[in-house]
Order: C-alpha cells, then sequence, then structure tokens
C-alpha cells in the first residue's frame, strides 16, 4: 500500500493564480486500475514530480481533494475521509475490485450491476468536444445520493418526506448503452454544486469523480480534460425561467444561480441558449465577476416566442471548452392546448380514452433529482424527459402528488427543522406562480399523450389540514374552517381546469380512519366533488387507498393501495390498482424483473381495469437515516436516479 500527496501545483483561471493540491491512497491489489493510470490523472494537475508518502495524516485541510483507489479500507482510514469530506473537499473516486459498501453509502455513494450484452460506452460529448474512442470492461455502475450525515427525524404519520433538500447534483459523463440505444448505468460521474447545511455549514464541497471500470488506458487528453473540470471554481445550481409556462405573447425572464467556490472574486465565462427542435432561437453570451459562494442573475429574453416546447441550456467555458453544463425548459401555450390531449371516461365499468375501451396502465411518479421540490423549483427538462419515456413504454396515465406550496414550510416548522428557512413563504392558496408550474406538469402531460393524476389533500399547509401527515388526520373532513379553506382551493382548480383534457382528480391518499368516521368521510367527498361540479369541472373523482370501496358510490372510480394481485373487489366503477408495491434494492434488480413479469401476465387475465406501480424511479435526493426512505428507494421500479433503466424497463410490456 502506497499514498501519494501532490501539491504546490499553480494554475490560471481567469487570471487568477490557485493552488490545487491532491492527495491518493492507493492499493495495488484492489485497485481496478494501475498506478500509472492514477498517476496520469495526478500530473495533469502538476508539471513537477509527485512526493511519495507511507502514512495518511490526519491533518488534511491544506489539500482539495482525495484520490482513492483502495479497498478493505481500515477503521482509522475511513475515519479520516469521512472528516476529510465533510470539511468539504471533493473526491475522486476509482472503484476498486473490492470495496465496503457501508462505507461508500455513509459518503452518498450506491453501485449496481449492469445487466445486458453487447455494451459499448458512449461519452458525453457537452464536456468531450471530441468523442473518446477509448473501451473499457465495466460491470457496476455508481450513482451518488444527496447528502450524507446529519441527524433526521423518523416521520411518522404517513410523511415520508422529512428534511429533505436536493443539496447535489451530477452529471453523468460516460453511459453503459446496449445494442437498442438503451441507457443502462453510469460509468463515470461527475458530481457538483451540493450544500450540506446540517455538517458543512459555511463550506461549499468541491465537485466529486466517480469512475467505474478496469482495464481501461486514458490518453493523457482524457485527464487533462477531467483535470481542467475539477480545477475551475464555477458550477452552475440553477437555470429557469421566471415561469415554467407562458401565455402566447407573453415576455420571457431566465434566471441563473452559480456557485463561484474559491473565496475570492473569480471571472467566469458562459452561454445561455434557448433551443426549440433542437435548433438555437435565442442565445447570451456573458463574461463577468463572480463574487465568492453563490451568485444570482436574471436576463430579460427580448424574442417573441411561438407556443411550443424550449430546451434552457447554459455552458460555462474555460479555455475554450465547457466545463459545467445544466438544461432546463420552459413551454408556451395558447388557448388551443386546452382541448389538445386524452379524452378519458368511463362507460359503464371500463375505461374509455379517446373513445376506445382501455386497460388503464400507469405508474406513480416524482423526478428522480428533485423530488416533491417539483412543485416549488420544476426541472422541465427532465420531467418532459421522463414523460416521453413513459409514452415509449406504452404507459397511459401518471399520478403525481401535489405539495402544496405552503406545506414544505408548515411541516419543517412542525418538526421544528432549520430546514424550514430554505423554503419561501407561501399563502395556503396557491399564487399564480404556483398555478403555472401545475399548468407546465398537465400541458407536459399532454404533450406525451399521457393522463395526469393528482391527489389534492395529502400534503396540505395548516389551513387546508395536519400538515405533519395523512394516516388517520381526520380534522381535515370534520373542521369546517379548513374545509372552507379547502373549498376555496377546489374553486380555482375548478375554473381554472374545467375545459382542460386528460385531468383525473385523486382527493387524499391513504386516509385510513377509523370505520366509525366512514360516514363523515363520505360526507366531505360528496361536498368536495359537489364543489367541483359546481364550478364546470367534470373531470373524473376518485379517492386513492381502499378507504374508497366504502365509498365507491360518490366516486367515479375505485383505487385500490396492494402489494398482491387478488381479484378486484365487485363493483359497478371500475376498479384499478392505484399503488402496487414491489420493493427491492439495488441488488436485487433481476427479482424485481421477475416478479413484476409474472404480476403483469396475471392482470391480464384479472378483472382489474388499471394498475400504477409504486414507482416510477429511485430518488436520488434521499437520505438513508430512516426505514421509510429506505423503502422509498427500493420501491423505485423503472429507472435508477441517474435516468438509467433496470431490468424492469426493459419490459416494454404495455405496447
Amino acid at each position: 500500500i502506497f499514498l501519494i500527496v501532490y501539491g504546490g501545483v499553480k494554475f490560471k483561471i481567469s487570471s487568477a493564480e490557485k493552488e490545487t493540491k491532491l492527495i491518493c491512497l492507493y492499493d495495488e491489489t484492489t485497485s481496478a486500475v494501475s498506478k500509472g493510470e492514477i498517476t496520469k490523472l495526478l500530473n495533469s494537475f502538476n508539471e513537477s514530480h509527485i512526493d511519495w508518502k507511507k502514512i495518511l495524516k490526519d491533518d488534511l485541510e491544506n489539500y482539495d481533494y482525495l484520490v482513492l483507489s483502495k479497498g478493505n479500507l481500515t477503521q482509522t482510514e475511513e475515519e479520516i475521509i469521512f472528516k476529510f469530506l465533510k470539511s468539504g473537499a471533493g473526491l475522486v473516486l476509482f472503484l476498486p475490485k473490492i470495496y465496503n459498501d457501508d462505507f461508500l453509502k455513509k459518503i452518498g455513494i450506491r453501485t449496481y450491476k449492469i445487466y445486458g450484452d453487447d455494451l459499448r460506452i458512449e461519452w458525453n460529448d457537452e464536456i468531450f468536444q471530441n468523442p473518446l474512442q477509448v473501451e473499457y470492461v465495466t460491470s457496476r455502475g455508481v450513482l451518488v445520493k444527496t447528502g450524507f450525515a446529519g441527524s433526521i427525524k423518523r416521520p411518522d404519520k404517513g410523511n415520508v418526506f422529512p428534511e429533505r433538500i436536493p443539496v447535489r447534483d451530477f452529471t453523468v459523463l460516460s453511459k453503459v448503452i446496449d445494442k437498442g440505444n438503451n441507457f443502462l448505468g453510469s460509468s463515470v460521474v461527475l458530481v457538483k454544486h451540493w450544500l450540506n447545511p446540517w455538517d458543512i455549514k459555511d463550506k461549499t464541497p468541491k465537485k466529486w469523480l466517480l469512475i467505474s471500470g478496469q482495464g481501461f488506458n486514458f490518453e493523457r487528453s482524457f485527464y487533462q480534460q477531467i483535470a481542467q473540470v475539477l480545477k475551475q471554481p464555477f458550477v452552475i445550481k440553477d437555470l429557469r425561467a421566471s415561469y415554467p409556462i407562458y401565455e402566447n405573447g407573453e415576455d420571457v425572464e431566465l434566471a441563473l444561480e452559480v456557485f463561484n467556490l474559491n473565496m475570492r472574486n473569480e471571472q467566469g465565462e458562459f452561454l445561455i441558449e434557448v433551443l426549440n427542435q433542437d435548433e438555437v432561437i435565442y442565445s447570451v453570451y456573458n463574461k463577468r465577476k463572480f463574487i465568492p459562494g453563490l451568485n444570482e442573475l436574471s436576463f430579460k429574453v427580448k424574442k417573441e416566442f411561438k407556443p411550443g416546447f424550449y430546451e434552457l441550456k447554459c455552458s460555462f467555458y474555460s479555455e475554450g471548452r465547457v466545463v459545467d453544463y445544466f438544461k432546463n425548459a420552459f413551454l408556451v401555450k395558447d388557448k388551443s392546448w386546452d382541448d389538445q390531449g386524452i379524452d378519458f371516461k368511463i362507460k359503464k365499468d371500463k375505461f374509455l380514452i379517446n373513445g376506445k375501451r382501455s386497460f388503464l396502465w400507469g405508474v406513480n411518479y416524482y423526478e428522480s433529482s428533485r423530488g416533491e421540490l417539483m412543485w416549488l423549483w420544476p426541472n422541465l427538462y427532465r420531467i418532459n424527459q421522463d414523460f416521453k419515456l413513459m409514452n415509449k413504454l406504452g404507459f397511459k396515465i401518471v399520478r403525481i402528488h401535489y405539495h402544496h406550496p405552503k406545506w414544505f414550510e408548515d411541516y419543517l416548522s412542525i418538526i421544528d427543522s432549520k430546514m424550514a428557512e430554505f423554503f419561501p413563504d407561501k399563502k395556503y392558496l396557491p399564487c399564480e406562480e404556483d398555478l403555472r408550474i401545475l399548468d407546465s406538469t398537465i400541458y407536459l402531460a399532454k404533450l406525451n399523450d399521457l393522463i395526469v393524476c393528482f391527489d389534492l389533500f395529502t400534503l396540505v399547509p395548516h389551513e387546508l389540514g395536519n400538515p405533519s401527515g395523512w394516516i388517520s388526520m381526520d380534522e381535515r373532513i370534520t373542521d369546517k374552517e379548513k374545509i372552507k379553506h379547502q373549498l376555496e382551493f377546489v374553486k380555482i382548480l375548478a375554473q381554472r381546469y374545467k375545459n382542460v383534457k386528460g385531468i383525473t382528480w385523486d382527493l387524499w391518499n391513504e386516509p385510513r380512519i377509523p370505520e366509525e368516521m366512514i360516514p363523515q368521510l363520505k360526507q366531505w367527498v360528496g361536498v368536495i366533488i359537489q364543489e367541483f361540479r359546481k364550478n364546470g369541472d367534470n373531470h373524473l373523482i376518485t379517492l386513492g387507498g381502499n378507504d374508497s370501496l366504502y365509498i365507491e358510490n360518490e366516486l367515479d372510480y375505485i383505487s385500490i393501495h396492494s402489494e398482491r394481485i387478488d381479484i378486484a373487489p365487485l363493483s359497478s366503477k371500475p376498479v384499478i390498482i392505484q399503488e402496487f408495491w414491489l420493493d427491492e434494492d439495488l441488488n436485487k434488480e433481476q427479482i424485481q424483473f421477475d416478479d413484476l413479469q409474472e404480476i403483469i401476465t396475471d392482470l391480464k387475465v384479472s378483472n382489474y381495469q388499471g394498475f400504477m406501480p409504486w414507482q416510477w424511479t429511485r430518488q436520488s435526493r434521499l437520505w438513508d437515516q430512516s426505514e421509510p426512505e429506505k423503502w422509498d428507494d427500493d420501491l423505485g421500479l423503472f429507472l435508477r436516479e441517474d435516468s438509467s433503466f433496470k431490468p424492469t424497463t426493459n419490459l416494454l410490456f404495455f405496447k
């Protein structure tokens, strides 16, 4: 075992000199790459020699990056590394042949097996302008979670979303692709712009690089490009339009958030582009000084946009090369969009989609990198990518929990979390900005021929119910003042969407109230539905969970939540399995595939009229501090958080 310590390197970024120091822990017997391969990386950061040391020092604050290619770490080494990373430092991990899963989990890294034959590597051409020709062997993919350490309170009353903000983002630099061009795994991942408020406090950590594979022999130019990315101080936190969706003719304004990781002002160079169908139709180039920490910029777009989907892209440059980029999107609509989309109705006990009798194949959904925060800061680019794939797989409907914007602050205040300060102050009724987020989700579903189902009264602010959870929280159906505010919300929705195709409402997810309160539940459902109908909204309405069986006469269809396929309950209304649990961890994905294949076969001969598993994806933002969160990860059924296909996705079973 030997240790590389490298320092004294000087290089220029925007005319400012900055020293970058790397320290390397390597073991020849467990490393998947040679000493020479790591030396190429280190040489990309210097012009002189490498100093060799025999011990890992406890005092690492003078180093910027740890280059790690060693399995079977000692407890002392793990403690030192953990302390080093928590101080705000960076990591370059060459995934070793042998490694401790528990240690990787502590620092927020997961690995998974890549399934498939005839695989190849596809390089990210945003970062690598000249496509690399290197082929190498990788049987494991690498993922990154959003945080490590911190004291997380165990959720109760139905909540599985305690104290979560996405503190990391990541860019896949190389993908493992099969002969069908399907994305099966991430082999090189850049982790960037993350801030952990529990342990880092005022520190902004360095970027991380995760590399999985063995037997490769990269050109020096590869490591030079990697070094350029790691050395430059800028990372893009976000790029978004002021509204996610605009009416035809409205002015568009863009907001850009950029971290400067250095402790002094630095000059940066970036390009913002607006694209429609891969054609750049508007761009902004800027070269400016950035103060340390977070910088927020805004730009008014001097162009009129026709109705359509517009991709947003920001690229940061260093010495003529892209060293970071970020994508989002916005929509422009006109009134004709309301009539577009799926006509969703019921005839007797069957669903009709555009007048044709159809089985309701669907899925529950959170966007993997932002999760519930899609209701505050949505990334329409990622949501659209997900919806496009759902359509390709043959899904007909997507179900999403609506998180009332004020719920975030109210819930975090109840559990006395410091995270409350990270969320905007909101009123109990959605403002125009909040409603535009709801609009954009509906219209993205329309563009991808999906029906969208919203659960409305589960994650609510104080004024509409109890923010701390939903299971057996009966005041939302008994408190007259809360019901009054709920009806205000219903009126807003009904009047805004009454003429919009492709929507169905779910009033409350899994009430699980005492049996003696079923009459109150039935009365409440009747009052809410009456308010929809009174305001001209005739969309189909259900209640999420098995309580819907007891009030079937009030509803348009019945929604069962289960972990097994039984004979559907007898009803004059269509009965769907609205949530189905098939939880397996990353090491048991093939078992998940086999089980789902059997379930699909059973469904085709059942008397259910629809099936919607929980849920679409593993969720990259989750912590691993409580069992409910681990379970929620294991329930990700089709995609991993890097958007790679789990084996189940290749079933393509709905077409």
